[in-house]
């Protein structure tokens, strides 16, 4: 294995497009994924580890808004809008809950992961139509003075979820 597939600390594995076969990768030790796809050619093994890279939103609602519209028009809204920018591999949403009798007060609403191939897909998808569009709507529901940023890549620290278990709905 190379160094770049050993550097699996999560950054996030995407399966290549062309495939024939799964395979269990026992080099995993299933911490980290359960499944990867090849197509049995050398070239397909490794190109079937993809690092991504994650821009994170934390975001807060417009004065005024009730959670439910929010929370509704953010995803039966915004979600679709931000779902159509270009090379966007993966967009999720997480919405606030709120924890009877918990003491601490949350400082966001919400947090928008959008997943990219690379820092180039990134960039080449903030110049589109669609992420304009997708920015321009964020006024319709979003306080933009209380926004977070980053960029990130993933390092699993722990991963207890079950093998084929899909953790999204």
């Amino acid at each position: 294995m190379t160094q770049a597939t050993d550097r699996v600390l999560s950054l996030s594995i995407e399966m290549c497009h062309s495939v024939t076969r799964t395979e269990w990768d026992p080099r995993l030790n299933g911490s980290v994924a359960d499944r990867l796809i090849f197509s049995g050619s050398e070239e397909a093994e490794r190109t079937a580890w993809r690092i991504m890279v994650k821009l994170v939103y934390c975001i807060t609602k417009k004065a005024g808004l009730k959670d439910e519209d929010f929370f509704r028009y953010w995803e039966n809204v915004h979600g679709p809008l931000g779902a159509r920018i270009p090379r966007l591999r993966r967009l999720v949403q997480s919405h606030r809950l709120t924890v009877p009798g918990d003491r601490y007060r949350p400082d966001y609403d919400g947090m928008a992961e959008l997943w990219f191939d690379d820092l180039e897909a990134l960039l080449a998808a903030r110049q589109s139509a669609e992420w304009k569009a997708s920015s321009e709507d964020e006024a319709n529901f979003i306080d933009h003075s209380k926004v977070a940023y980053f960029i990130s890549e993933e390092h699993i620290v722990l991963d207890k979820t079950e093998p084929g278990v899909s953790l999204g709905r």
